[in-house]
């Protein structure tokens, strides 16, 4: 596991960005985005593997379950195929 850190370096890049977000909705997206990308890198999928398919999927999951299927902890089968 890296370093502590190293894993802020992003944290610490991005500020900067951040602070300039129009919006609270801007901003929230911006944390949705990241969440996804970091815990997908936390259970070892690659995010650009695994942001296409959660994008391409999301519209049909009405459904709480089908919505938690798409969560990164639940995709590793489903991304390695």
């Amino acid at each position: 596991m890296p370093c502590p850190i190293v894993q802020l370096h992003p944290l610490a890049v991005g500020k900067r960005k951040w602070l300039f977000a129009d919006t609270l909705r801007g901003a929230r997206a911006s944390a949705t985005i990241f969440s996804l990308i970091k815990t997908a890198e936390a259970n070892e999928i690659e995010p650009y593997e695994y942001l296409p398919y959660v994008l391409m999927y999301i519209a049909s999951a009405d459904t709480f379950v089908k919505l938690e299927a798409l969560l990164p902890l639940n995709m590793k089968a489903a991304i390695k195929q």
